[in-house]
């Protein structure tokens, strides 16, 4: 599989996030990746400067639910601190499919063509992020509150991260 990678850009308002490759926690060489990105996406509107945000998915070949669960994260600050959702551009079927099984399709507005915009990205921080713990918790947490189906699969795990100590 593809080497997991998410990079970002902020240019004139608008926050870019693409991942690509194999995007799984334990397909990261550092498992801390995770607690980076959601750090990343918890603090991604403190700045006040973005005003829009667009996802590209285009090359992710597999997603798990810790990933999915913090887009829908970012998806949900998105609709709370701007009133519009993340754009997703999504032009193969794959990813649209993970998110329709995870009820998250009215999350984002879906495009189905590719990005057009072409724009130096970044890699996410190697350093910093919270604790592995609450980036798995706070992803599972935001899944199991689109539906029901997502409440009974994410249940034991979200339960056990619940009891371990911080």
């Amino acid at each position: 599989m593809a080497a997991p990678e998410i990079r970002w850009a902020e240019l004139d308002g608008t926050l870019l996030l693409q991942l690509s490759g194999d995007v799984r926690q334990t397909a990261f060489a550092d498992m801390k990746k995770s607690a980076i990105f959601f750090t990343f996406v918890e603090g991604v509107f403190s700045s006040g400067t973005v005003r829009r945000v667009l996802i590209d998915v285009e090359h992710v070949v597999a997603m798990d639910s810790t990933h999915l669960g913090l887009l829908a994260r970012l998806a949900v600050l998105s609709q709370n601190t701007l009133g519009c959702p993340p754009v997703l551009y999504a032009p193969t079927e794959k990813p649209v499919k993970l998110l329709r099984a995870m009820g998250m399709t009215g999350l984002f507005v879906l495009c189905q063509e590719p990005l057009a915009m072409h724009v130096e990205t970044q890699a996410l921080p190697e350093t910093g992020g919270a604790a592995t713990r609450d980036a798995v918790l706070t992803a599972h947490r935001t899944l199991a509150q689109l539906n029901e189906s997502n409440r009974e699969q994410f249940k034991t795990l979200i339960d056990l991260l619940e009891s371990e100590p911080d």
